[in-house]
């Protein structure tokens, strides 16, 4: 028996029925109706006619359906969780669980810092958060998260307040999409932006905004730079070819991080020139540049045998900008190579009342 004829089955049998029903109008096209359908009953009882009364909701049941496919497509394409006002999980879809690596009866009724960096967890900024939400006031943005193993996810999200019939808050409701690939394919560009890709050391840019930051901060301390020049490197490139020249940078890169030591901007500008940065420290500059001298002229092995290069340095704490900074540095280095090698010599503007002669240092490169 269809839907249709068991409708008339009831009605015949005196019983009332009312619901939502699909008709066709006059032009042959679907219509929703709220229908009563109201049997009326002569002295014995018994059913002698049918009252109708219908009310016209197609559109409110095209509305509704509109706002059914838009969640079912939120619901397939994001992950939802809901929260109460306390940020306790009630529910997740599917896709939230897979996200995070848990399943449902995992994480039902367990806080949502579960899924935040320690850190974070006990931070003003987050309690703020929760705070904010349980007053009703929607938050978006990007979050770092944590699955169940610990990796970290950065996700797009939005936690919006629900109010129910009555307009009070009842719970939190949070859509997201995970942004991890994206948000890392932006560090990795940052960072090669940043770094050399051979050695792992700052480069030009990197040095640039270290040196912009320090300029732009500074309360009186004046930053020193060490420019580095390896000697001897196309004699390695020329004889035993580029990619022991390579691992001859790779060697001597990290050479100079270490005798540069903590608090420092170390750099290669490109080739085989490098650079050290302090954001004072400028006693500590001749130590530093002895240690690069000295390390620059151990060995590096390459297939079995030991070769040996060297390193010329330029030091300067000179300038009030850092083009200046780098200029006396660079005339420092020029100097140094031009004195022999394998040496550090440090620039040093002369005295309105001194000479360059009477420089009681001998390797200290004077200019007025």
């Amino acid at each position: 028996m269809s839907e249709y004829e068991r409708l008339w089955t009831r009605l015949r049998s005196g019983e009332h029925v009312a619901g939502e029903f699909c008709r066709m109008n006059s032009s042959g096209h679907p219509m929703w109706v709220y229908g009563v359908y109201c049997p009326l009953l002569d002295d014995a009882g018994r059913p002698y006619r049918i009252l109708k009364m219908v009310a016209d909701i197609t559109a409110t049941k095209r509305r509704d359906a509109d706002f059914a496919g838009q969640v079912a497509a939120i619901r397939t394409s994001q992950a939802i969780a809901e929260f109460d006002l306390d940020g306790f999980l009630l529910d997740a879809n599917q896709n939230f669980l897979q996200m995070m690596g848990y399943p449902l009866e995992n994480v039902r009724g367990r806080h949502h810092s579960l899924f935040v960096d320690s850190s974070e967890r006990e931070s003003v900024e987050y309690k703020a958060f929760w705070w904010r939400l349980r007053d009703g006031n929607y938050h978006a943005g990007l979050y770092k998260r944590l699955d169940a193993s610990g990796a970290t996810h950065w996700i797009q999200a939005s936690y919006n307040p629900i109010r129910d019939e009555n307009g009070q808050l009842t719970k939190v409701v949070k859509f997201a999409i995970d942004q991890t690939s994206s948000v890392l394919d932006h560090l990795r560009v940052e960072y090669l932006y940043r770094h050399d890709a051979l050695t792992g050391l700052a480069n030009r840019a990197g040095l640039k905004l270290a040196l912009d930051a320090i300029y732009s901060q500074r309360d009186g301390a004046q930053p020193t730079l060490l420019l580095v020049d390896l000697d001897h490197m196309k004699a390695i490139n020329d004889t035993l070819g580029h990619l022991a020249g390579d691992q001859c940078l790779i060697t001597l890169a990290e050479r100079i991080r270490n005798a540069a030591g903590n608090d420092t901007t170390v750099a290669r500008l490109g080739g085989d020139e490098f650079a050290v940065l302090l954001q004072n420290g400028s006693e500590a500059a001749e130590i530093i540049a002895q240690r690069i001298v000295a390390a620059a002229c151990e060995p590096f092995e390459w297939m079995g045998g030991l070769y040996q290069v060297g390193a010329s340095v330029g030091v300067s704490s000179e300038g009030d900008n850092p083009s200046d900074l780098l200029k006396y540095a660079d005339i420092a280095l020029y100097e140094a190579k031009r004195s022999g090698r394998s040496a550090y010599r440090r620039f040093y503007k002369a005295s309105p009342l001194s000479s360059p002669e009477l420089s009681p240092t001998a390797d200290l490169v004077v200019a007025t």
